[in-house]
């Protein structure tokens, strides 16, 4: 079980987190343990993106479960949490997910926050197709 250390809450409380404190290796293993843990909120974006994009809460579980983190993760000011960009396989495809770990409840145990998804390559989200 990986726990954010003393240190790392001291600076997560003192800095405001401006600098990622902890490898990326563990930033995913908080995000994968938050999803089995429950410690999941769903914003309005999230469902709005998913329906528009027709996607699933389980494909952007699939993706972060199973996926690894595709760039640094960046700091949201406005939130005051950390987006991170998954990438992973649902159902043959690959799936990109927007998520985020919130301190701000607890800090040994992030809340793990849906941001929005998107199938690479899938264009069936923008509209009905022209006809020819």
């Amino acid at each position: 079980m990986f726990a954010v250390d003393e240190d790392a809450k001291q600076f997560l409380l003192v800095v405001g987190a401006k600098e990622f404190p902890l490898s990326l290796d563990n930033g995913h293993l908080l995000l994968v343990q938050g999803i089995y843990k429950g410690r999941v909120h769903i914003t309005d974006h999230f469902k709005k993106q998913s329906k528009e994009r027709r996607f699933t809460t389980i494909e952007m579980e699939r993706a972060i479960k199973g996926g690894r983190i595709i760039a640094p993760p960046e700091y949201c000011e406005e939130f005051k949490n950390w987006v991170f960009r998954v990438e992973g396989l649902c159902d043959t495809r690959q799936f990109e997910a927007r998520v985020a770990l919130d301190w701000s409840e607890d800090l040994d145990d992030p809340l793990v926050v849906y941001i929005t998804g998107i199938y690479k390559g899938d264009t069936r989200w923008q509209g009905k197709s022209k006809k020819k």
